[in-house]
């Protein structure tokens, strides 16, 4: 289900006070990758995520942007729509936002649950 860049951003704040668990998965054309923690910062141009607390060793060695400038389009990820994989995604994740980007590049950022 898409979202507007608003309501994404109510999602990334939340999850900021809210110190939750959250996994980016980034694909991107010639690069992708995961990382896990949670959201430092959040505003409409853009997302700071950080390591844990406990996986931190240098609160300013480890951090990554996420830039929403050429953002194309925001959705919400809902493991209840994943069919067949319905309890396989429940047990992965709580729920998430899906950043489409111009140039074709994607990210999932996902709650993870407390249980991980």
């Amino acid at each position: 289900m898409n979202v507007s860049v608003e309501q994404a951003l109510s999602i990334f704040k939340k999850w900021q006070e809210e110190k939750s668990p959250v996994r980016l998965l980034l694909k991107a054309l010639s690069v992708g990758g995961v990382f896990t923690g949670r959201v430092f910062s959040s505003a409409p141009s853009e997302v700071v995520m950080i390591p844990s607390e406990e996986d931190r060793v240098n609160p300013d060695s480890s951090w990554l942007t996420v830039s929403f400038l050429l953002a194309d389009s925001f959705a919400f990820i809902d493991p209840r729509d994943g069919g067949e994989d319905r309890e396989l995604l429940s047990g992965e994740m709580e729920f998430g936002i899906l950043v489409h980007f111009r140039s074709g590049e994607r990210c999932s950022f996902v709650q993870l649950p407390d249980r991980l």
